[in-house]
């Protein structure tokens, strides 16, 4: 008889379908890439909708967001994954 082996982690995308909390994936030039069931839920929008549109231009936040999200985008741009620890 030979054994059965699973994988060591879920299919992919099996966690982000799961989080119970709204998440958007946002590319370097701040347009939605991913949008997980919560958020679709929250947003009353499908991910079909929101796939590719400017972020800003379907989520309203009464913040400084812009300058957050412009300041994060070029740090990550130029700055290495280990210099973030």
């Amino acid at each position: 008889m030979n054994p059965v082996y699973r994988q060591p982690y879920p299919v992919p995308g099996v966690i982000w379908a799961s989080l119970p909390t709204p998440a958007l994936l946002i590319g370097p030039d701040q347009r939605i890439t991913e949008v997980n069931p919560a958020a679709e839920l929250f947003l009353n929008l499908s991910s079909r909708a929101l796939m590719g549109q400017p972020i800003f231009d379907r989520l309203a936040i009464d913040a400084p967001m812009e300058e957050a999200v412009a300041c994060k985008s070029r740090r990550c741009m130029t700055t290495p994954i280990t210099s973030f620890c």
